[in-house]
């Protein structure tokens, strides 16, 4: 730089410092046909969707992926899903219900806006999460709030009829503990989960049940009647 006057100097400089002192590109990764975005510890939220959700979807509490930071060596990790960010479900017109996990604490704006046929949501959270405003699940169809069914832990009923926009909906129906494996809802994990987990396959209905994912890969499948069976075998 020794041919640079003084006020050209300070310029690189100047510009070298903003540069190192700029934020650095949130990282995305894609798992289960989500977008997501890291944030904080190993922490997840939900930004998009990639392409079209049919039917039921069951967001993951953790899942396991690889990272590919800019200029970096790839790495693997357990991301938490604890966000829904704003945006992320708009217009997903084909999806009738949905699953939150009980890591989420926070659902942004306009996150489920224009999800006109959903009708089922399940929130395993014990504390309910913030919800942006009441517009998060606005229906330009019909009023979401009076015509879909919200299953949240029995413990919580009292504190989700008393949260902000979750006290909208008119229809509040409690869940045992959501005990993973105990899809027949009685409390205990025995055989005869086994066979209401197979029921569940063939009727093509399983991803609504947020029990029934044992395995916890946010999907139900014939690998969850496996997982489902090591338990059973375990506890004996």
């Amino acid at each position: 730089m020794s041919h640079l006057n003084f006020t050209q100097r300070f310029s690189i400089l100047a510009i070298f410092a903003i540069c190192l002192f700029l934020p650095a590109k949130a990282q995305t990764v894609y798992y289960g046909g989500l977008t997501y975005t890291i944030h904080g510890d190993n922490k997840a939220k939900v930004s998009y969707v990639n392409g079209i959700i049919d039917g039921a979807l069951v967001i993951p509490e953790t899942f396991t992926t690889i990272v590919y930071p800019p200029y970096e060596e790839p790495y693997e990790v357990t991301l938490t899903v604890d966000e829904i960010g704003d945006w992320a479900f708009y217009e997903s017109n084909n999806m009738t219900a949905i699953t939150l996990p009980k890591t989420i604490i926070s659902i942004g704006h306009m996150s489920f806006s224009g999800c006109n046929a959903l009708k089922d949501i399940t929130c395993l959270a014990t504390t309910p999460p913030s919800v942006y405003s009441k517009n998060t699940f606005y229906s330009s169809v019909d009023d979401i709030y009076t015509t879909a069914t919200v299953h949240v832990p029995q413990s919580s009923i009292t504190d989700y009829s008393n949260a902000y926009v979750w006290d909208n909906f008119t229809h509040l129906v409690g869940i045992s503990g959501g005990m993973q494996g105990d899809v027949d809802g009685d409390s205990q994990v025995t055989i005869s989960d086994v066979t209401a987990l197979i029921d569940l396959l063939l009727s093509g209905a399983g991803s609504a049940n947020a029990t029934a994912d044992v395995d916890g890969d946010g999907s139900v499948s014939i690998s969850d009647v496996t997982a489902l069976i090591d338990m059973l075998l375990s506890k004996n």
